[in-house]
């Protein structure tokens, strides 16, 4: 039915890049079938900064994108190989073998109404590499995916979402990290409430003081907060691990509004809330690990107490490591810790007002302040 190609072709962009000759920056084809399907594809030159007073230089490896749409599904995916940037200053930062895809299963009028639909995405970074000079070693971090996927409920009343996430490892000079892993869920989202947040923020005037903007919202979420209360929405953190040298770390969370037929006045009472929270928390933390992170506690807490003429990093380390137990040993005498083989653990329930940490029930108001 009809087919297009559009081109960059802006010669004065040539005084702050330099990409090809006789090449558009940017070029993009496509077509639309009689039935309304159609099909598309975009890239972005390879380019490099033109050498500038600001002491800046990038090298950018290109970019190529891919898409199709029919009746009910969009599509579209992209990515690029590298990024690369660096200051005269010794900053660096090196972008590898970005690819992202998209994958909505509606029809295009709905998207671009900003209607919730199903769905689901990627996004994958082999390399993210960042220096400077007052770093002792660079950070790196290697293999991160993210999966993000959307329901809509059979009632077309609440909406589900869940975003997993993972990262092979996180190098630095203060720490090494293997095998991290974060996945998130919500559930009994309303439909209604949150595309009148999608419109409420479209709608908002970005060149405002951030104050005004997040005060609208307070505001808006305040009045729409019973409706979204009344289907019980829920978070969970399905899983939280990750593996240091020193050991390594699981926890998992659940957190549900629940059985709430009108709000508090004022509307941030405390007590209410938390007498219509359910929750559910597990941790588990190797020894070693958790005498680490002690330890590490301790000495941010001795830099930022002592001035840099006072501060001896070999005293402050023995300091810190006979101080880790002290406080471990405090927790577990608290009762917010308990030993179980070669790993500590900690477990709280909130259940219809009640809190319960590791076995013991506390008072709601000494668990907040706690």
């Amino acid at each position: 039915l009809a087919s297009w190609k559009l081109e960059l072709v802006d010669d004065k962009l040539r005084e702050y890049l330099e990409w090809g000759d006789g090449d558009a920056l940017y070029h993009m084809t496509g077509s639309l079938g009689l039935f309304g399907g159609g099909e598309y594809r975009d890239r972005i030159a390879k380019f490099k900064v033109v050498e500038n007073g600001d002491g800046v230089a990038v090298n950018f490896s290109g970019y190529q994108g891919r898409g199709a749409i029919d009746s009910d599904n969009i599509e579209y995916g992209g990515g690029f190989e590298q990024f690369k940037l660096a200051t005269e200053g010794g900053a660096r930062v090196d972008l590898k073998d970005m690819k992202f895809d998209i994958n909505a299963e509606t029809p295009l009028e709905k998207l671009l109404k900003g209607s919730v639909y199903e769905g689901e995405s990627s996004l994958s970074i082999a390399q993210f590499y960042f220096e400077d000079k007052t770093m002792e070693q660079p950070l790196v971090l290697s293999n991160y995916q993210m999966n993000t996927r959307s329901d809509i409920g059979e009632d077309e009343v609440n909406a589900s979402m869940s975003v997993a996430q993972t990262l092979e490892s996180l190098t630095s000079s203060v720490i090494s990290v293997n095998d991290i892993a974060l996945d998130i869920s919500m559930d009994n989202l309303n439909i209604e409430v949150l595309e009148a947040f999608q419109k409420l923020a479209a709608n908002q005037d970005a060149t405002a003081h951030p104050e005004v903007l997040l005060e609208e919202q307070k505001e808006f979420f305040v009045k729409r907060l019973m409706q979204f209360s009344e289907a019980e929405p829920s978070l969970k953190i399905d899983a939280l691990k990750a593996s240091f040298e020193q050991g390594d770390m699981n926890a998992d969370m659940m957190m549900q509004l629940a059985a709430i037929d009108k709000l508090p006045q004022p509307i941030d009472n405390q007590v209410f809330w938390l007498s219509h929270v359910n929750s559910d928390a597990n941790l588990s933390i190797d020894k070693p690990l958790a005498t680490w992170l002690a330890e590490k506690q301790i000495l941010m807490q001795l830099k930022n107490q002592l001035p840099p003429t006072r501060q001896d990093p070999e005293k402050m380390q023995q300091l810190a490591e006979q101080q880790a137990p002290l406080i471990i040993s405090a927790l577990i005498q608290q009762g917010f810790i308990t030993e179980q083989d070669d790993a500590y653990v900690s477990k709280f329930t909130l259940q219809d007002g009640k809190f319960v940490l590791n076995g013991n029930e506390l008072p709601i108001m000494q668990a907040l302040q706690q």
